[in-house]
């Protein structure tokens, strides 16, 4: 039987705002995207990020994944507020 396994939040970050990808993947591999949405980069954006995504987030029992690019100093702080939130994040290089 087909069963969702994870949540994965892609985040693209620039100076201005980043943006996000929300998708969920199933015992298949099979990826499909829940929702799409752009933030202001800045604390007022990450705490909206988190409202979103948990907004999202029907299974509540699936981890997340967040992954992104590492792009210094502009990715630096979103790593580390979620970091701190003790989620899983992914930092792609």
């Amino acid at each position: 039987m087909n069963q969702n396994l994870k949540y994965a939040v892609g985040i693209d970050v620039s100076m201005d705002n980043f943006h996000v990808c929300f998708s969920v993947i199933d015992t298949l591999q099979k990826v499909t995207i829940k929702g799409s949405r752009s933030f202001t980069n800045n604390s007022k954006g990450f705490q909206a990020l988190a409202i979103w995504v948990k907004n999202h987030q029907k299974e509540t029992n699936l981890p997340i994944i967040y992954a992104m690019e590492a792009t210094g100093t502009h990715s630096l702080g979103y790593t580390m507020k979620i970091w701190h939130g003790f989620f899983i994040i992914w930092v792609i290089k």
